[in-house]
């Protein structure tokens, strides 16, 4: 079976590459370690590390780790190797893979890589002083896919030529995809999950190399566990957290009953994790990092557990755990890995909030003069525009003197590195300029990451935008001009509504008035970070013109997505309007100060840079105001500044 080539990826742009890679773990510890042994000769990537315990001459049994990373990124040396090096201390060899991704070749390549590591292994086990009978394979989300197909012990895999003995013992899948076809209705029909993995760009559709919808089914079928379930199968141990916002839960029920039909329940064990998601610490907590030593003795040595697997206790959720934080499910986040990354301080989230929703001790967002609201004389405060949260309201501003009878709406989401300040704070003054050219100006609060995680705050700006279409005959509001203005977290967010126009997995219709839509018909952006939270650090170290501090597990953006960015990368391009570019965005004005020591002035750079490349020179205007700082500085408050954006919004909403 050939794979397809990888089309071009329609109306949005390619990831920059290479792809983020995640922090490494701290290997010093062990001292009997082979590094970058090669299995193959076809690409770099196909290498593998074996770590061996500190005593003992061997054959030992082996734990192979296949890392994850949405089949685009991950390494076998990446922190989540980190725990599994303390299994050679219990007598075993941890063989830790790298695979092609699909950035390098698309399926079947990466399959085929991790059978011929096996084979490998069985062909050299005398030389590596392993026992090649005694060998699981175990990975998470896409190596929790590869480790399950290891586990059905094919004889002969789809474009493979020769003889491979990729028999393995024992395999386990932490929350990996089983059946691609249907991971979308699977995410419509739990209402939390992304559902994106048809998309052209997904994760799912570069790796099968092809838009899921339009891939050949035998492709599909090939890459999916659940196809190649038979009388060869190895015991398997699944484990998935049921509020996975990435892979739905319901991938691992599909294999679990399809296991159980054809095999019988002997053959699987499954533990879901309650309240877990996707990559949570949960999974490797001492209690779960018990049930999978237990695994590992019961089906390589031979040694049954004091409990039943099912009966072993499972982690406490005391809250969901990391990843379901990362999308504003709530519940206390349990601390990384050790060694893995540097202590996180406790989230927002897990702090009661001040009284009266005040802000963080030692800020105080100026709040705008009251000279200026009371000149305005039609104004609405404090109207709920969903019931989730307190915060969830808008101030509605309407011109003194109506020149339509319809007023164009500008939309303001303030800034605040998305965790302080107010939709009433002094930011908001440019914005009600717009009252003297005919404007009405919405001015919404919205969750932040003291109370929630991406896309919770998107959820609440779509829901805004909505509001205003549901009210506009009882305000004199024109639904179909509509812009979003934000500076800085508030520029990434008006960023973000905009490029993801009629994105229905970016929408909370429990929110309310669902039969509206969300889309915008302009953006002004104000020194957002939008070309991805990953790269302000190294632009900065390239530029010198700011601290590179955003990696680090403290920073606005790790609390907003609720984990260190560089531990979370799929999430960060989840995150990142320039990947969710496409030809329709509507236009954009960016305005960014030259001497931003906050957010790099090359992000804006790159986000315009890519909407003109996508949807055609002129949609993005970059306005670069050298020698300035960033938002909150008075330039911000100069005439200047809002005439030009003012006069933008007059010739798009206007004309």
């Amino acid at each position: 079976m050939k794979p397809f080539d990888l089309p071009p990826l329609g109306d949005k742009p390619p990831l920059d590459c290479p792809p983020p890679e995640m922090p490494e773990a701290d290997i010093s510890g062990v001292k009997n370690r082979l590094l970058d042994i090669p299995y193959g000769a076809e690409h770099p990537r196909q290498v593998f590390d074996i770590y061996y315990p500190e005593t003992g001459f061997g054959p030992f049994p082996v734990l192979l780790h296949l890392h994850g990373g949405g089949f685009a990124m991950g390494d076998k040396r990446d922190f989540h190797i980190q725990e599994l090096l303390e299994l050679t201390k219990a007598g075993y060899a941890l063989v830790s893979c790298n695979y092609r991704r699909s950035g390098d070749a698309p399926f079947p390549a990466a399959v085929l890589d991790c059978r011929a590591c096996v084979d490998f292994l069985h062909r050299r086990a005398r030389e590596l002083r392993i026992d090649d009978a005694r060998i699981c394979a175990y990975g998470g989300s896409a190596g929790g896919n590869l480790s399950a197909l290891l586990a059905m012990n094919n004889p002969r895999f789809p474009g493979e030529t020769g003889e491979v003995n990729a028999a393995v013992a024992c395999a386990v899948d932490w929350f990996g995809p089983t059946d691609f076809s249907v991971m979308d209705a699977q995410a419509r029909e739990n209402g939390f999950s992304l559902c994106d993995h048809d998309a052209p760009e997904s994760p799912e559709s570069r790796y099968i190399g092809a838009p899921l919808p339009l891939a050949d089914r035998a492709l599909l079928d090939a890459a999916n566990p659940i196809t190649h379930i038979g009388p060869a199968m190895a015991p398997l141990l699944l484990q998935h957290g049921t509020r996975d916002v990435l892979v739905p839960f319901a991938q691992s029920e599909l294999l679990f009953r399809a296991v159980c039909d054809r095999r019988g329940p002997e053959a699987v064990t499954f533990l879901p994790l309650e309240g877990a998601g996707h990559d949570d610490p949960m999974f490797k907590s001492p209690e779960n990092l018990a049930i999978l030593r237990a695994f590992l003795d019961l089906h390589l040595k031979g040694v049954a557990p004091a409990l039943p697997l099912d009966k072993m206790p499972l982690p406490k959720a005391g809250g969901v755990g990391a990843a379901n934080a990362h999308f504003g499910l709530g519940g206390a986040m349990p601390p990384p890995p050790p060694g893995a990354v540097p202590p996180m301080p406790p989230l927002p989230g897990t702090i009661p909030p001040p009284p009266g929703g005040a802000p963080l001790p030692g800020f105080e967002p100026p709040e705008i003069s009251r000279e200026i609201l009371d000149a305005i004389r039609e104004k609405y405060l404090d109207l709920p525009y969903a019931d989730q949260s307190p915060t969830q309201k808008l101030d509605l501003y309407l011109p003194n003197l109506r020149r339509e009878e319809k007023c164009p709406v500008i939309v303001h989401f303030h800034g605040g590195a998305f965790m302080i300040c107010d939709k009433r704070d002094d930011a908001l003054e440019p914005m009600l300029r717009g009252l003297d050219r005919g404007y009405a100006v919405v001015s919404a609060e919205y969750r932040k990451s003291r109370e929630a995680r991406f896309p919770a705050m998107v959820y609440d700006a779509k829901a805004v935008i909505r509001w205003v279409r549901a009210n506009a005959e009882r305000y004199g509001l024109d639904p179909e001009r509509i812009a979003v203005w934000g500076p800085s977290s508030g520029g990434w967010l008006s960023s973000y509504v905009a490029v993801t126009n009629g994105d229905a997995a970016l929408e909370d219709l429990t929110m309310g008035n669902g039969e509206q839509s969300s889309a915008v018909q302009a953006c002004v952006d104000w020194c957002g970070p939008c070309a991805g939270f990953l790269r302000m650090d190294e632009m900065f170290r390239a530029s010198g013109a700011g601290m590179a501090d955003h990696d680090l597990p403290q920073s606005p953006e790790s609390l907003f997505l609720g984990a260190p960015i560089p531990t979370v990368p799929e999430l960060v391009r989840l995150s990142s309007p320039i990947a969710q570019v496409k030809k329709d965005v509507p236009p954009f004005l960016i305005v960014h100060g030259g001497a931003d020591a906050v957010v790099p002035v090359e992000q804006s750079v790159a986000f315009a840079e890519t909407i003109n490349t996508v949807a055609g020179e002129g949609r993005a205007r970059l306005h670069i105001a050298p020698g300035k700082p960033h938002h909150g500085d008075p330039w911000y408050h100069e005439m200047w500044v809002s005439d030009l954006a003012l006069d933008f919004l007059d010739e798009v909403l206007k004309r």
